[in-house]
């Protein structure tokens, strides 16, 4: 999202893109011939686990929507930094929106949040 640093995770998993393939045959008047034709590619999941997002109004927000059962997508950016706080690969997912939340604790302050687990649904990933 536009939002800068909306939280940090210890564990992702689920990042990838799967495009399914059905085949169709053509006569082509002497034999028959098998083509490989990609379907509509499927929406991905991926779930974070243990995460906090510090002062994060946007987060507040986009849950406060999500218990209404209103879809709100946004584009997110997850980083992978190393020891050093360097990055090392980010991933976009583009039209994400939760699926499921779970171990939701306000700490600190009212815009401290811990989540257990967050699952999310996408529309497109890109590798960067």
């Amino acid at each position: 999202s536009s939002h800068d640093d909306m939280g940090s995770f210890q564990e992702v998993s689920g990042l990838e893109t799967e495009i399914p393939v059905s085949e169709s045959q053509k006569d082509n008047n002497q034999a028959f011939k098998t083509f490989k034709i990609p379907e509509i590619g499927q929406v991905g999941r991926i779930t974070l686990k243990r995460g906090v997002f510090v002062k994060s109004n946007h987060f507040l927000k986009w849950y406060d929507t999500f218990k209404t059962n209103i879809i709100q997508r946004e584009i997110l950016t997850l980083q992978l930094v190393n020891e050093k706080g360097e990055l090392a690969m980010a991933w976009t997912l583009l039209n994400a929106w939760p699926t499921k939340i779970s171990g939701l604790d306000l700490r600190f302050d009212v815009t401290d949040v811990a989540v257990d687990i967050l699952e999310l649904a996408y529309e497109g990933l890109t590798v960067s």
